[in-house]
C-alpha cells in the first residue's frame, strides 16, 4: 500500500534526550503528599511502580524523548520509501457519496503557500488530543466529558527544598488543588498544576497565565519553597474522562 505522510511542524522534536541519570534520580516510587486546613503538607504514602522481579542495584529512571522515537519511525518509513512532507498542515477532507470512492484531502503546501489536495482511500490522523482530523469528521462526538478544571503544564529547571523532588509525586491541597510532579532529563521537572475553571478569562496574556500557574504551584507546595531557574515550555491543557 502506498502512503503519503504530512506533518504540520517544520522539524522533528528536538528538546530533550534519552539517558540513564544519576543514582538519586529514580522512577521507582510515587510519593503521595497531602495538606488540609488542619494539617500542613505531609507524606501519606509511597507506591512502587516497577515489577517486583526487577533486580538491579539502582533502578534508574530511563527517559526516551519523543524526538528519538520519531527518529526511529522516520528511519523505518524511509526504508519503505515513505518520506514526511513537513510544514504541510492538514486543513480538511471531503468524501464522495460512494463509500468505495477515494477521500479528497486538503492540506497547506509549504512550498507554494497555497492549499493542495491529494486522494487517498484512508485518512489516519495522528495529530494529538486536539486533532484537526477528528474535528473534520462529520457527526463525530468526543466520548466522555471535559475535566471541570484546566491544568497548567510547566517544564523547567526548579529550585526547591521539597524532599521528594526526584520521585514522581502527587501533591494534593484541599484548598488550592493538585500537582503532579515528574522528573525529566537535563535536571528538568515537569509539573501539572490544577487550576480553577474560568481563570483564563481574567488573564489575557500568556505571561500573566504563566505567572498565575507558577504562583498556584507555590501555594500548593507550601510550606516548601519552589522557584524556577528557567522555564522551557508552558501550556494549558484539559482532559476528557469517560
Amino acid at each position: 500500500m502506498s502512503c503519503c505522510a504530512t506533518e504540520s511542524r517544520c522539524t522533528i522534536s528536538v528538546s530533550g534526550f534519552v539517558g540513564v541519570r544519576y543514582p538519586s534520580l529514580r522512577f521507582t516510587l510515587t510519593s503521595l503528599q497531602k495538606s488540609s486546613v488542619d494539617r500542613p503538607l505531609h507524606r501519606t504514602g509511597r507506591e512502587v511502580h516497577y515489577p517486583k522481579n526487577v533486580n538491579v542495584k539502582d533502578p534508574y529512571i530511563l527517559l526516551v524523548h519523543q524526538g528519538m522515537v520519531e527518529d526511529v519511525l522516520l528511519d523505518d518509513m524511509s526504508q519503505r520509501g515513505v518520506e514526511v512532507s513537513r510544514s504541510s498542515p492538514f486543513i480538511t477532507y471531503s468524501a464522495k457519496s460512494s463509500t468505495a470512492g477515494p477521500l479528497e484531502i486538503t492540506y497547506l503546501n509549504h512550498k507554494t503557500g497555497h492549499p493542495a489536495t491529494l486522494k487517498s482511500r484512508y485518512l489516519v490522523g495522528c495529530d494529538g488530543a486536539h486533532s484537526k482530523v477528528r474535528k473534520a469528521i462529520p457527526g463525530l462526538v468526543m466520548e466522555g466529558e471535559p475535566s471541570k478544571a484546566p491544568w497548567g503544564v510547566l517544564d523547567g529547571v526548579i529550585t526547591t527544598d521539597f524532599p521528594d523532588l526526584w520521585s514522581k509525586v502527587v501533591i494534593h491541597s484541599e484548598t488550592k488543588g493538585t500537582i503532579l510532579c515528574i522528573p525529566r532529563e537535563r535536571n528538568m521537572t515537569r509539573l501539572y498544576i490544577e487550576l480553577n475553571t474560568g481563570f483564563e478569562d481574567k488573564l489575557t496574556t500568556e505571561q500573566e497565565r504563566r505567572e498565575f500557574v507558577i504562583t498556584r504551584a507555590q501555594e500548593i507546595i507550601a510550606p516548601y519553597k519552589l522557584e524556577w531557574e528557567s522555564v522551557g515550555m508552558f501550556w494549558l491543557q484539559s482532559w476528557y474522562r469517560n
